[in-house]
């Protein structure tokens, strides 16, 4: 029987491996696409009955080129450099070795899950790009964005490996930002795949707000508050709401009424409740506009 690696252990085992050139690389790794949904998803320990729908088998990370290098000189697999394509697409590698072994841990692959299912036993591939959809180079600079789009990469307990800050994630509100721009007209994927995502997305925005107001508090979290209320106020996550009853808006309800200790009293009753009704407002609007067509 083949033994294989799902998408989620694959990206373990990867960051695993590098972990030791984390201090020599010029500029941090960061988990984006699909598998920082799931990992989010893992993390909080969240049974996602669309699971197998909303995953991603490749693995997304930002990196840079030179740095691309480096670190699969501890993959060791095949590594294409897209020079015929633009940013966003920096590189590819295909998990296999140059005699064409699939790469391997204790005897599980590192396979493509969904070409598994059709009978193909297939490496899996990495794809890196130089920024997700919907954000800039400088959303994600070290001196301005970073922080606030990204969080340090957590290990399962296993693994006994602390977080380091050269091996990042997107938060799951930069995670929702891009999943967003993914769904805006025209849609460069599947719009209900992204719905599905998006309404995945929701469960860990709410509890990672409630630990970042415990580990950083609540002025530090404050520009990351504001990202989410700018994104809930956005045309696709209106449409989302009235055409799908996927209501982001529950997020900012669950902070107005769940009293987190962190949370502002002032900001709860002045800020976040006019934000709530003025985003409550549009909605009703573009319904009872849509009605009388």
């Amino acid at each position: 029987m083949i033994q294989f690696l799902s998408p989620l252990e694959q990206l373990y085992e990867l960051n695993r491996e590098i972990y030791t050139q984390l201090d020599d690389i010029q500029y941090p790794l960061i988990v984006v696409g699909g598998q920082a949904i799931h990992y989010w998803l893992d993390y909080y320990e969240i049974i996602e009955p669309k699971i197998q729908q909303i995953y991603s088998v490749d693995i997304d990370y930002v990196a840079k080129l030179d740095d691309i290098r480096q670190l699969n000189q501890k993959w060791k697999s095949q590594l294409s450099e897209a020079s015929d394509n633009p940013p966003p697409s920096l590189a590819l590698i295909l998990l296999e070795n140059d005699l064409h072994q699939i790469k391997q841990i204790d005897g599980a692959l590192f396979i493509d899950i969904d070409k598994f299912s059709k009978n193909e036993i297939k490496p899996n591939l990495i794809d890196f790009i130089d920024r997700p959809k919907g954000f800039s180079v400088k959303d994600l600079d070290i001196e301005k964005g970073l922080t606030i789009h990204t969080v340090p990469f957590k290990f399962p307990p296993e693994f006994n490996l602390e977080p380091h800050q050269n091996l990042r994630i997107l938060t799951p509100i930069a995670c929702l930002k891009s999943r967003l721009a993914n769904y805006k007209k025209p849609p460069i994927k599947p719009p209900k795949l992204e719905r599905m995502r998006i309404q995945a997305l929701m469960n860990p925005i709410s509890y990672y707000l409630q630990d970042q107001l415990e580990e950083i508090g609540f002025r530090n979290l404050k520009k990351q508050i504001n990202l989410l209320i700018e994104l809930i106020e956005t045309p696709e996550s209106i449409e989302l709401s009235i055409k799908y009853n996927i209501h982001l808006l529950e997020i900012l309800n669950f902070l107005k009424t769940s009293e987190i200790e962190g949370l502002p009293e002032d900001f709860v009753n002045q800020e976040l409740t006019k934000k709530i009704t003025h985003i409550e407002s549009r909605i009703q609007k573009i319904n009872k506009a849509n009605t009388l067509k």
